[in-house]
Parts: C-alpha cells; structure tokens; sequence
C-alpha cells in the first residue's frame, strides 16, 4: 500500500504508535483497524489486519493501525480490555483530526473487534467490521441505539469462536448485524487470506 507512515496518537497513557495507510480514494473513508489480543502476540503488523486493509484500500482516504497499550511503542500497560477501548476512541479522534468529513470504517479481529465493539459506546461509524468476534467467551453487550451495519466474519472452524452463539447473536440482531462464515477456516485464517479478502471486498 502506498505511503504508509509510522504515526504518534496522543493517548490517554501518553501516546500510541500507528501506522497510517492513503487508500486510493481522496473521498473515501476513514478506516481504522485494531488487533489481536497483545498478550498472545498481537500487534498492529498481524497478517490478517494486513489483508483486510489490503481489501478495503480501494475504498478508502486513509486506513490506520495501532498498537494498544504497552505493545511496540506505545506506552503504558495491558489493561484487560479497559483502558484498550480508550485507545480506540484515540484512534479514532486522530482520524477525524486529519479529515473530520471522512466517514469512520472500525475494524477490529478478534479480541480487536471486542475493542472495536466496546468502543461503540462513543462513537458512530458508518460502518463495522468485526473479524473472528469471541462471542460467548467475551461479553458484546447489546447496542440498541447502533445505527451502522455491521459485518461479522468468522471460519465454521475457529476454535475461538462458538459458531452456534455468533450465530444466534447475529440473528437476533439482524438485519443490522450480516453474519459471514468462510468453510474451513480456522481462527487466524490460514490458508483463507483470499477468502477473507474476497468476502472483505464484496462488503
């Protein structure tokens, strides 16, 4: 992707290092993408946040990633999803910094779309992406007043993810939340990076 540029996002923990994308169109939207979970690896140079970007370039002005707190260059410490969705909506206000007429696009994979989803209690994207939701295991609190569509994409054999609660949960919520399943497809997509980009670029 052209341009990319390493980025300071004042935080409320001091600051987080991001990486900062132009997509292909200057009317686009805003993209912004949070990662895994940081005690088990995750960083914003996961592969799978790579290809999602990758997907969405065509779409977008401007797609960012970020480490959460305490991983990388960003300061302060692992916060068990607390102080992480904080620095979301500091993403997400360094978004609107640079271009306050760019609709928001959150991104979040897997204990990044919890974030994302959590982060939902402040702001109002457009649209919402949440790839490998751990629905079950982690609590995606209802969110009557969401207005933005919502696209959850998950493999019918991630072992992270109960395929039968995600389902439910998305039924419930239909048709604001469309559920996507890719066959065969376990939690960290392997071997499926072009289905999950095909999926991605059909949204």
């Amino acid at each position: 992707m052209p341009q990319a540029r390493i980025v300071t996002i004042a935080s409320a923990e001091g600051s987080l290092e991001g990486r900062l994308d132009s997509g292909a169109r200057a009317d686009g939207c805003a993209v912004l993408l949070c990662h895994p979970h940081p005690q088990y690896g995750g960083s914003m140079d996961d592969d799978v946040l790579g290809t999602v970007a990758d997907a969405l370039a065509s779409r977008a002005a401007a797609l960012l990633r970020f480490n959460f707190r305490g991983v990388g260059a960003s300061t302060g410490e692992h916060d068990a999803g607390r102080g992480e969705v904080d620095d979301v909506e500091a993403a997400a206000r360094y978004l609107h910094e640079l271009d306050a007429t760019r609709p928001l696009w959150l991104v979040g994979y897997s204990f990044g779309s919890w974030m994302a989803w959590s982060a939902l209690r402040s702001l109002a994207p457009e649209r919402v992406i949440l790839i490998a939701p751990p629905v079950g295991p982690l609590d995606y609190v209802a969110r009557p007043s969401l207005s933005a569509r919502v696209d959850a994409i998950a493999g019918d054999a991630d072992a992270f993810v109960d395929s039968e609660v995600l389902r439910t949960w998305a039924r419930m919520a239909a048709p604001r939340i469309v559920l996507h399943e890719i066959e065969d497809a376990d939690h960290f997509f392997a071997g499926r990076y072009r289905e999950l980009a095909k999926v991605i670029a059909a949204l």
